[in-house]
């Protein structure tokens, strides 16, 4: 092994012009030392020249894009499919903006998280409806059989009143045909009266009769097992049975005092909807300050303000210029993204925003910026990067509450590019770190044999 270090010094000195010495130990130790030196900064230099730094910039938005696509997976707990769908508003919220392309895939959720299959939205029922004129059907004495009724559900008759006193009733009992005339002046007297619950909130109730002969199904999903079967319905389908006289004041008594003394007409937590509905896709719109909303579809239904509740889990919220575009862009460039990029890029992944009270919704707030990739030999890339904040936002009592994502697009750009070391600059690196690496190791070694000597020289050990 002193063989070894011997051969290999190369810093061997004398004291005598002309005089070859034989390697020493320590010099042989020093070398070594310098050519780990030399190879591992070799290596690096190597390592920055093949793998370009990304360079960031910031400057004005110099994009001209038209359009823009916002990519989307979220998951309504609580708004069926058939009640959900997408849209995007401008900034002033006085029209849609014009959607170019749309691409959103439903799969109904059950209360548990389980997805139970793609939704078809062709088979979208009639869900939840307003109390308004347009529905005067949902006001309508159930005792013949009719076309009218053929496409209700008794649901929408109990939702679409904040209470419903029903009179289940057959047409053979005698004690039905008795109470018939006093359920009526009943009924024409509550239809003039003003409800009021415990809150002092004004009310709707309607006294209904449904015919068990004619609709003998709705009457065992009621678990109905006599007749006259008197029950108050409140929206939110539980009920409260009456066993009073069948009379029109202790009638009359009993809706004011039930009523009078109802703080909870719908349950907090909406523990009603069971289903739920996760939303994937895309949509391509203007590149302008905007609103993507996840709201109750318009036409086919519209929801009762107190039952819609709009908690969810936002899986993925990206926007982009072109979205098949960057995925081969990922593809084909593994690693020229910086993670911080895409951390940056969806702000609310896997984050879930919920609604505990009646009239609330979760909104969001964006702050866009475009990070254009400009990349060697390759077209010019954009990604957009957000800030964002949430709230839960109390709504009016009247207004449908919604999921909404209120994004603008900041005026500055971040470009990011690859900063190449050049070739000249690399060769004078590699020659900087073998001459530097000699010269500091011969300087250590100079220094260790002049230090060495004179301790020897002290001891009288040297030669």
């Amino acid at each position: 092994m002193d063989h070894f270090f011997k051969q290999v010094d190369a810093f061997r000195t004398s004291k005598f012009k002309d005089i070859y010495l034989d390697g020493s130990i320590s010099g042989g130790f020093m070398t070594m030392i310098a050519y780990f030196i030399m190879g591992s900064l070799f290596f690096c230099e190597m390592w920055a020249y093949l793998s370009p730094r990304m360079l960031t910039e910031i400057s004005m938005d110099m994009h001209q894009a038209d359009l823009l696509e916002i990519h989307f997976d979220i998951t309504m707990h609580k708004l069926p499919c058939s009640a959900a769908d997408v849209i995007v508003w401008d900034t002033f919220r006085e029209s849609p903006l014009p959607i170019t392309s749309k691409s959103v895939t439903k799969t109904n959720i059950n209360h548990v998280g389980d997805e139970l299959g793609v939704h078809d939205d062709e088979n979208d029922p009639v869900y939840l409806v307003e109390h308004t004129e347009d529905h005067p059907e949902l006001d309508t004495d159930w005792d013949t059989s009719s076309p009218v009724f053929e496409k209700l559900h008794f649901e929408d008759v109990v939702r679409y009143h904040d209470f419903t006193f029903i009179n289940f009733y057959a047409e053979w009992c005698v004690h039905c045909r008795q109470f018939s005339p006093i359920w009526n002046e009943t009924e024409m007297t509550t239809d003039k009266m003003v409800f009021k619950d415990g809150d002092s909130n004004r009310v709707i109730v309607k006294q209904l009769r449904i015919n068990c002969v004619d609709f003998p199904t709705i009457c065992r999903e009621q678990n109905i097992r006599w007749y006259p079967s008197i029950r108050l319905y409140k929206r939110d389908l539980s009920f409260d049975n009456y066993g009073g006289d069948r009379q029109k004041d202790p009638l009359l008594a009993y809706l004011s005092s039930a009523i009078g003394n109802s703080h909870h007409i719908v349950n907090k937590d909406h523990s009603i909807h069971d289903e739920g509905c996760r939303l994937e896709g895309a949509i391509r719109t203007l590149r302008v300050p905007g609103e993507f909303h996840i709201q109750a579809k318009a036409g086919s239904v519209d929801l009762e303000p107190s039952m819609t509740n709009v908690s969810h889990t936002v899986h993925s919220l990206v926007f982009l210029d072109d979205g098949e575009s960057f995925l081969n862009f990922l593809t084909n460039n593994q690693g020229a993204v910086p993670p911080e990029v895409m951390d940056n890029a969806q702000p609310f992944s896997g984050k879930t925003f919920i609604a505990n009270n009646m009239h609330e919704a979760p909104q969001h707030y964006l702050q866009v910026v475009s990070t254009i990739f400009q990349l060697p030999r390759q077209k010019p890339l954009v990604i957009y990067q957000a800030s964002a904040q949430s709230q839960i936002k109390m709504e009016k009592v009247e207004k449908i509450p919604q999921a909404k994502f209120s994004y603008t697009l900041s005026p500055m750009s971040v470009i990011i590019k690859q900063d190449p070391v050049p070739l000249y600059e690399f060769l004078t690196q590699i020659s900087a770190i073998i001459g530097g690496t000699y010269t500091v190791i011969s300087l250590i070694h100079s220094t260790y044999d002049t230090v060495s000597k004179t301790y020897k020289n002290k001891m009288g050990v040297l030669d």
